[in-house]
């Protein structure tokens, strides 16, 4: 199923560069086991996410606790083919979650398996993912 917000304040935005910033990627107080963490400045799509959830849920079959940390609140617009230019803006076409160099995108917690039956299959979703990640290791404490 993929993913749109309920409400949103404004219709449509304007685009704006993401800058690759890196960001502390240690926000939330939970420590968790796996943490997947972006290396530069992207957009990501709901199909993307579904993707990632998908891969893992199946891999992983609920011995884990598989948490992702963003959603696509940005509207993405795109005027219909053979139109011309002027007009107006187009309709929106599509969402899209702005991720910028250094956010977390998804936790691995509280797992019954062990860090090296978990790695490959984070990295089965680092292969869905159109740009450059890292897998974090924290132990819990």
């Amino acid at each position: 199923m993929l993913k749109i917000p309920k409400q949103t304040k404004r219709k449509k935005l304007q685009k704006k560069i993401i800058k690759n910033i890196v960001r502390n990627s240690t926000l939330y107080s939970n420590p968790s086991i796996l943490r997947l963490v972006s290396l530069e400045s992207f957009h990501i799509t709901p199909n993307q996410i579904n993707s990632m959830k998908q891969t893992l849920e199946k891999q992983v079959k609920r011995t884990c606790q598989v948490r992702i940390r963003i959603f696509p609140h940005t509207p993405i617009t795109k005027k219909p083919l053979e139109v011309r230019m002027g007009k107006g803006k187009g309709s929106v076409d599509g969402w899209v979650s702005k991720v910028s160099a250094g956010t977390t995108i998804l936790d691995v917690e509280n797992a019954s398996l062990s860090l090296n039956l978990l790695m490959p299959f984070v990295n089965k979703v680092q292969m869905k993912l159109p740009v450059k990640t890292k897998i974090l290791k924290i132990k819990m404490l």
